[in-house]
């Protein structure tokens, strides 16, 4: 299904990503963004009553308080990554921003605790260091027109029209954004201005851009012999979201071991289109003796920075071979 949108051209297809402006994609599917994105969850509480205030009686497994400064996750961290606050929320000054349960008999019965404001329920997330990647859960009431805008590190900004979001009523429908361009700010404009209940919940984030890498490509098991002074040959693939000539060769890391050079300078890199599919690939040799693994480890992490300071990483399994006695 193809839909001309607002702010972009988006089609509808399970696990697979929507191009929008600033190189930003958009999946509906929460499995697909996990997996392309490599986003974890920022820890909600377990319970719905952690803040202090439970004023109304007539209300059960709740708890609120006022915003700013709003509410911090991973809940309970000492270093926080986001914080959550609701900017047009109105009513007592204590009780602005609320925790709600599966339990709450004041509206919808979420599966684990969610986020709701009182009154005017839009919703600023902004996160202590940029993220690549962001998704949340956003439940919806009877007419679910939201708006995203998401603000760059840069303070350019890019917004998302209900079209571009695909919610539907009364549900809990995933919206999640990966982009390269790292994202400072969120912010939901729930129903358009009215005050129908809506919230959020399930926030996951991904505070590296998740690049797609093959160790030994054409090897299967990958193994790494830990005594061979060799090298190891490492693909890192471009897509038309990545633009593998902007990684910093330098910067490249597996395991902590650079790539090799050629003499003096020259690093063992080339830029070619390993898997034919139109895109640039990039090419690197690694020092083996430099690789920090140790026998049994079976996951190896690809860092690098791209020339406009972007953390870019990936992963691959690897088969480690103790060196010859």
């Amino acid at each position: 299904m193809l839909r001309i949108a607002t702010a972009c051209i988006v089609i509808s297809i399970a696990l697979v990503a929507i191009p929008c402006p600033a190189q930003v994609q958009v999946y509906h599917s929460q499995a697909g963004f996990e997996s392309v994105a490599g986003a974890a969850p920022l820890a909600f509480p377990t319970t719905a009553t952690v803040l202090p205030n439970q004023p109304d009686a007539s209300l059960q497994d709740y708890s609120c308080g006022a915003t700013p400064p709003g509410i911090d996750l991973p809940w309970g961290s000492s270093s926080p990554l986001a914080s959550v606050q609701a900017p047009q929320a109105s009513g007592p000054a204590d009780c602005l921003i609320w925790f709600v349960g599966p339990q709450w008999n004041g509206g919808p019965a979420p599966p684990s605790p969610m986020i709701v404001a009182n009154g005017e329920d839009d919703y600023r997330i902004t996160f202590a260091t940029p993220v690549h990647a962001v998704g949340f859960e956003l439940f919806t009431n009877s007419t679910a027109v939201e708006t995203v805008t998401l603000t760059f590190a840069d303070d350019s900004t890019a917004v998302f029209a209900d079209a571009d979001l695909g919610t539907e009523p009364n549900s809990f429908p995933f919206i999640g954004f990966r982009s390269l361009k790292p994202i400072k700010a969120l912010d939901i404009d729930t129903t358009d201005g009215a005050v129908q209940n809506e919230g959020i919940l399930a926030i996951k984030v991904a505070e590296a851009y998740k690049v797609l890498i093959d160790i030994k490509p054409g090897s299967d098991p990958n193994s790494i012999n830990l005594g061979s002074k060799g090298n190891v040959p490492v693909v890192i693939f471009g897509s038309q979201q990545f633009d593998v000539a902007t990684i910093g060769v330098a910067s490249i890391r597996l395991a902590g071991a650079a790539v090799l050079l050629r003499g003096k300078d020259a690093p063992m890199a080339s830029v070619v289109d390993v898997n034919n599919d139109g895109f640039a690939d990039l090419f690197v040799h690694i020092d083996t003796e430099a690789l920090a693994l140790a026998q049994g480890d079976t996951i190896a992490v690809l860092t690098a920075t791209t020339s406009g300071g972007a953390a870019v990483y990936g992963e691959d399994s690897v088969r480690t071979v103790p060196p010859k006695k």
